[in-house]
């Protein structure tokens, strides 16, 4: 049973991270004694074993009343700055900050921060995320093939006969809903890797071919300059019942409350048949997620924790490590730069991945006629002069063509309730 504890009481939570300590990347091991020896005939246990990730729990000390207590008193101080007495109430706006301590705790602060919002753009970090899981699973899939499986046709349709059932009936919402064929739902192994046999070993890495079926140039554009139709061709070739499956099967998705929470992304940012979840500003809706659980999968990131912290033979890179240096390259692209950088602030933005989207009966983002067009980010910060770390997801700032300049004047008090935050925290601990 997952137990659900998010109070902000300052005690010590019943449950306890995932074991997985931080470290340098190693290199992948294998396990020649598992050998599965055709089409279809791996054990399940063995299966399930390698596909999923094993759930992350919130740590000891994720709620604390130290942050909680810095960052109401940023909100005091916000609340009270004349220059922003014109917009609507700062305790409307969700966000987390969570504070990445030098002690390994990462404690967190915040509003609103369980609410699921629509955040457009910001959820193609879910697909990041299964792509480097995917990367995982097969590669540890992959040494225990038997010597049958002589081909790469033989590699992908194994893979598929391993893992793809269980894919499948990860999330009902997805499996029952009308028109979600099992082309949408599961991975197309072929598009997203390529197999070869290293040291009589299959190894896998992303399909990096050139052109336009080039799965590692679509995943750097869905990241780097946030461009739709890559994420498209990522997030078809990954389906959305590996994407979701993923996500739940880590703990960032739940159906187990009144209202689901946490990561959701079940449409492919151009014109495939969607499956949609509620959200608090804009209905049904196909990506979504809440502030709570975005902070936790970049803090998770930052750790090395998110995906198992072995370098890969391709890159000599963790898949930590990779998707990090994405979010870093993401932070200046011109395409879709932070948006906490383009207001005055102090502190630095290490990895960012921001979010903008259009709300339904809305213009265009990309028009003259931004109303309600809405805005997100999630960040990792560092802090001058301390140099101490800071997660921060905030979401919902949203473009009213009748209020024009609530847009910057918002992002301006966001960056201030941060700023505030960070500097009577790090003073105080």
């Amino acid at each position: 049973m997952y137990i659900y504890d998010r109070k902000f009481s300052g005690a010590p939570s019943l449950l306890e991270e995932q074991p997985i300590t931080s470290q340098p990347a190693g290199r992948t091991s294998y396990y020649p004694g598992r050998v599965i020896s055709g089409f279809g005939e791996a054990s399940t246990a063995l299966a399930s074993k390698v596909l999923w990730p094993t759930k992350f729990r919130w740590g000891d000390k994720t709620f604390s009343t130290n942050i909680q207590s810095s960052f109401e008193r940023a909100l005091h101080t916000v609340r009270n700055d004349t220059s922003f007495s014109h917009l609507p109430d700062v305790r409307t706006v969700p966000i987390a900050i969570m504070a990445l301590d030098p002690s390994g705790a990462r404690p967190i602060a915040g509003q609103r921060e369980f609410e699921m919002f629509y955040s457009g753009s910001l959820l193609k970090v879910a697909a990041m995320y299964a792509a480097y899981q995917l990367r995982v699973a097969v590669n540890e899939l992959a040494p225990t093939l038997s010597a049958t499986v002589n081909t790469t046709d033989k590699v992908f349709q194994t893979i598929r006969n391993t893992f793809n059932k269980q894919i499948d009936e990860s999330v009902p919402r997805i499996l029952l809903a009308g028109g979600i064929t099992l082309t949408m739902r599961v991975p197309k192994y072929p598009t997203i890797f390529h197999a070869a046999k290293i040291g009589g070993v299959w190894r896998l890495k992303f399909n990096d071919a050139g052109g336009a079926n080039s799965f590692a140039s679509h995943l750097r554009r869905m990241i780097v300059g946030s461009h739709n139709e890559s994420a498209g061709f990522c997030i078809r070739a990954l389906g959305y019942s590996w994407i979701n499956g993923v996500l739940q099967a880590a703990g960032f998705l739940r159906f187990d409350f009144p209202k689901s929470e946490g990561i959701w992304l079940a449409g492919d940012y151009e014109q495939q048949k969607t499956v949609t979840i509620p959200s608090v500003n804009d209905e049904a809706v196909k990506q979504a997620t809440t502030c709570f659980d975005m902070a936790r999968l970049f803090a998770l990131l930052h750790d090395k924790k998110l995906v198992k912290n072995f370098a890969h033979f391709a890159t000599a890179l963790s898949g930590n490590d990779e998707m990090l240096n994405l979010l870093k390259d993401a932070v200046d692209d011109p395409a879709a730069p932070s948006l906490l950088k383009r207001v005055p602030h102090s502190f630095v933005v290490r990895q960012s991945k921001i979010g903008v989207g259009e709300l339904k009966a809305g213009g265009s983002c990309l028009d003259t006629n931004r109303d309600r067009c809405v805005y997100a980010e999630a960040a990792i910060l560092q802090h001058p002069p301390t140099s101490r770390k800071f997660v921060v997801v905030w979401q919902n700032l949203t473009y009213f063509r009748a209020h024009p300049s609530w847009w910057r004047d918002g992002l301006n008090r966001i960056v201030a309730v941060i700023q505030k935050t960070m500097d009577d925290y790090v003073l105080r601990n």
